[in-house]
């Protein structure tokens, strides 16, 4: 999974900058707060906030849009990963390959599962997690809007992490639909974002779809009886409301974030960056503009003396964090993946930035490279 908080100030800092790496609001005014507020306040009215009507609704809306039969709603994105992964049934201590390069929800939803996280480097070219020619259990997590060409490994069990590419579309197929199940993280950075933690998981099996539900609930398959060893992993009906009607008007936001990446990319292009490699067949659904240069961190600092929001996915490597670094599974060295660690950045993207402030940021680009140029 890859979620955003990684070296990334709170929403409150990130207001203080003149250009914000991201700002919820914008979408919040589109949708209008009076329509938040009428539904908000159904919720506070009927008493019921946990798992009730507002968070079926939602379900069936998401289900509708990815097109699968099951939609399951949960408490966040690391929960959609661990449910996700507890369905499918992980024997003890069974590798799960993942990227190394991706947010350390993933690695902790599977050690949570039962499982072990089987790293693996990152593809050079497009910075996301390659095919991978053999193993039991692929957990695919797509990066900044792309697509990872670990949906075509040759592996038993294919599970999707679509928390940041939710609404790309792979020759005409929404990621998110290539696997048996597939978990998003709803955090308040992604393309569909909660006003709060929240997660969801889509599948078409109803086993996955039973046990993911019974497990979110304390493992109940009924009232006070409790089938699985589970958890505390339910949506609240305040957050549902709100995604529901974010959910109306998605396709418009994904369609602006990615007008904006277009025009990053335009402007950029002749700068000594390396710019995002969007695969063939991919419309993609950036959640992140996500650059790379040797001189990352002096382009960080400048950027944000400018008063420039810009941030870091992920500075270090998931088998390289002090919590791991001990375990077996993290005796590896991957180099494209620590030196990835080192040279990309996260330029701001949201709904309701303008073409002005793409053309500020672009510039403040160039005149960091020239000022390089010049010593």
């Amino acid at each position: 999974m890859s979620n955003t908080q990684s070296n990334i100030p709170t929403a409150a800092a990130q207001t203080e900058h003149a250009i914000p790496m991201f700002s919820p609001t914008k979408e919040l005014e589109r949708i209008g707060y009076s329509n938040i507020q009428r539904e908000m306040e159904k919720v506070l009215k009927s008493g019921t906030y946990i798992s009730g009507p507002g968070v079926v609704v939602f379900e069936e809306a998401a289900a509708e849009y990815m097109g699968t039969k099951y939609a399951i709603a949960v408490s966040s994105g690391t929960m959609a990963l661990e449910l996700g992964l507890k369905a499918i049934g992980l024997s003890p201590k069974e590798p799960v390959t993942i990227n190394a390069n991706t947010f350390v929800a993933v690695a902790e939803a599977i050690i949570a599962a039962g499982g072990t996280p089987d790293l693996v480097d990152t593809d050079p070219n497009n910075w996301q997690m390659p095919k991978v020619a053999t193993s039991n259990i692929v957990l695919a997590s797509h990066l900044y809007g792309n697509a990872s060409a670990a949906i075509n490994s040759n592996t038993k069990l294919l599970m999707e992490d679509a928390s940041q590419s939710f609404g790309a579309r792979l020759n005409e197929r929404l990621l998110g639909t290539f696997a048996p199940i597939t978990a998003v993280s709803l955090y308040p950075t992604k393309n569909l974002s909660a006003n709060g933690d929240a997660g969801i998981i889509f599948t078409n099996e109803e086993d996955y779809a039973q046990k993911c539900k019974a497990l979110r609930n304390h493992g109940q398959s009924g009232y006070q009886m409790h089938q699985y060893c589970g958890t505390t992993g339910r949506m609240d009906d305040l957050l549902a409301v709100v995604l529901k009607l974010k959910l109306a008007h998605f396709d418009s936001f994904l369609q602006e974030r990615r007008h904006l990446a277009a025009l990053y990319t335009q402007k950029l292009k002749d700068t000594p960056l390396q710019l995002p490699v969007i695969e063939s067949g991919l419309e993609p659904a950036t959640n992140l503009f996500v650059v790379r240069t040797a001189h990352r961190d002096a382009l960080k600092q400048h950027l944000t003396e400018r008063q420039i929001g810009c941030g870091i996915h992920y500075p270090t490597p998931i088998h390289q964090m002090p919590a791991y670094t001990s375990l077996p599974w993290a005796q590896k060295h991957l180099p494209e993946a620590e030196l990835l660690a080192q040279e990309t950045l996260s330029l701001p993207i949201w709904v309701g930035m303008t073409e002005e402030q793409v053309s500020t940021v672009c510039n403040e680009v160039y005149r960091f490279f020239d000022t390089i140029n010049r010593l």
